[in-house]
């Protein structure tokens, strides 16, 4: 897919109107510039290579959006209660990081291992 091509999908999510914005990713277009320019700052997302901050932030909410969709049809909930108890695991998730996450080791020039 050309690069052209990507900017007009990304624009008809996000340019054209709130009602797609909010249907697509679950958001109106100033909360999502907001959350991207949160994102981009003190360089938690950055462009990578022709993928810019817009285009990850508008994959990660459209994932998002539309799974919630499938859970709730999955699960006989509503889109509220799927929506808030995936947002209490997440969270929970998070504050697990030090025990869920560890630091890579640092991988020494006469490292063997293949992997």
């Amino acid at each position: 897919m050309s690069h052209e091509t990507r900017l007009l999908n990304l624009d008809s999510i996000i340019g054209n109107n709130d009602t797609e914005c909010i249907n697509q990713l679950r958001m109106d277009g100033r909360t999502f510039e907001i959350v991207c320019e949160l994102l981009r700052m003190d360089g938690k997302i950055k462009q990578d290579g022709s993928v810019t901050v817009e285009e990850q932030v508008c994959i990660f909410l459209h994932i998002l959006a539309h799974k919630n969709r499938t859970i709730h049809n999955r699960f006989k909930r509503s889109g509220e209660t799927v929506s808030r108890y995936f947002n209490a695991v997440l969270s929970g998730v998070l504050q697990l990081q030090d025990c869920l996450l560890r630091m890579p080791e640092h991988v020494h020039d006469n490292c063997t291992d293949t992997k």
